[in-house]
């Protein structure tokens, strides 16, 4: 069996094709990415920085207190509220751009409130269930835990979170959504190509650079300076293809959520 033939009849397959012939729509969802990445890594934490120092904490506040506790959680929770509701901004966007591949419609944002609350209650409760359960985990198994349990919730995650907003922004409501996408959660094949291609382009990957760190292990080792000064070019091109992959694959499961969705 070819490597082709292995994925024929896939619908990543006729997404993967459908995002080809669609290279306009796939370079503005990035866009629309890269915007959310920039704003979650710079804007944001600057904002953060900006207003701790000149309005929260009062100049000269020793020692805790219930005040100053008090505006540090809200401080914390606003923070991480106006965080999702950039992640929804944008995915909101990135929907928008996917339902123009199918059909030409209006862009509105007159649903975008209903659709941060819908993030807010699929995101809220794993983020949570996660933070408890890790944090009850003695310090010295955690990173195992962190493991064990981070990457199936987040496989998840991934899952019910995509294929809710495909409901909703093909015109389901907000319990609707959420009501459809939590029971899909429970049927396997609904999500087999999805979190199988992530979990395929993952494998091969790992042994891509594990074949690739051999051959440049056995070919640079009679000298090791050279071998010391190509590693890190080596560490850096591993995670950027790793991030490249991993998101191109991101990008066409996107289209075929929304297909799913149907």
């Amino acid at each position: 069996m070819g490597f082709k033939s292995l994925f024929k009849g896939w619908m990543f397959s006729n997404s993967y094709n459908l995002a080809k012939s669609n290279l306009d729509k796939i370079g503005l969802m990035a866009l629309f990415d890269a915007s959310f990445i920039v704003s979650f890594f710079y804007l944001l934490p600057y904002l953060a920085r900006y207003i701790g120092e000149n309005y929260i904490f009062p100049i000269g506040l020793l020692g805790p207190s219930v005040q100053a506790l008090s505006i540090f959680i809200m401080f914390t929770v606003s923070y991480y509220l106006i965080i999702l509701f950039f992640y929804s901004f944008f995915k909101y966007c990135v929907m928008d751009t996917i339902r123009s591949v199918y059909k030409k419609s209006e862009f509105s944002f007159s649903r975008l409130g209903k659709f941060f609350l819908l993030n807010l209650a699929l995101i809220l409760p794993p983020y949570v269930l996660f933070s408890f359960t890790v944090g009850s985990i003695k310090e010295s198994f955690r990173p195992y835990g962190f493991l064990a349990i981070g990457i199936p919730l987040l496989l998840y995650v991934y899952a019910l979170l995509n294929s809710a907003h495909s409901f909703f922004y093909r015109g389901s409501s907000f319990k609707e959504s959420l009501k459809k996408s939590l029971e899909a959660s429970f049927k396997i094949k609904a999500y087999k190509e999805t979190v199988l291609i992530i979990i395929i382009a993952g494998l091969a990957l790992g042994i891509f650079f594990w074949l690739m760190g051999m051959l440049i292990n056995w070919l640079l080792s009679g000298n090791y300076l050279i071998y010391l000064n190509a590693y890190p070019y080596y560490r850096v091109a591993t995670v950027w293809l790793s991030y490249a992959v991993i998101y191109a694959i991101v990008l066409v499961n996107r289209i075929t959520f929304y297909k799913m969705a149907k």
